[in-house]
């Protein structure tokens, strides 16, 4: 194994993804592509504002992905970072095969089968249209979304 990407938005579950994926590359000896994704704001969200998650923030996203980066890195992983906008789930497949990922790591929000069906779930898009293996990292039972 040469490749390992893991998305991350900087939640809590992410992050136990990145932790996941920090030990399977240095396991493996492989090099550590961190990403995050940004989202990009719903439109007719009102009030034209700015960005509400951090996710929505450019320089936000940049940093979220490079602190994960900086973990692997002190953990002795070979990691670079690698932030992008669009929609999570087609941006995540799209950069594994860019890079040739031989696994992808991703966190889920816990959100139930009803729930997931109609928010959609990224960790289930990925794992069904990734080249790669899909890890999936679960949210504990405790922060699972009652739906």
């Amino acid at each position: 194994m040469k490749t390992i990407l893991v998305a991350t938005d900087g939640s809590d579950n992410a992050q136990k993804a990145v932790g996941i994926a920090i030990e399977l590359a240095r396991d493996a000896g492989a090099e550590l592509v961190v990403t995050t994704i940004r989202v990009m704001p719903p439109i007719g969200r009102g009030g034209g504002g700015g960005p509400v998650l951090a996710v929505e923030d450019p320089a936000q996203a940049r940093s979220i992905a490079a602190d994960a980066a900086a973990l692997a890195v002190e953990a002795g992983v070979k990691a670079r970072a690698e932030a992008r906008a669009g929609e999570p789930a087609d941006e995540i497949v799209r950069l594994a095969g860019e890079i040739s990922a031989d696994m992808v790591v991703v966190g889920t929000r816990g959100l139930g089968a009803i729930a997931g069906a109609l928010m959609g779930s990224v960790s289930r898009s990925v794992v069904r249209h990734a080249a790669a293996p899909v890890t999936v990292v679960h949210a504990p039972a405790r922060e699972h979304a009652a739906v």
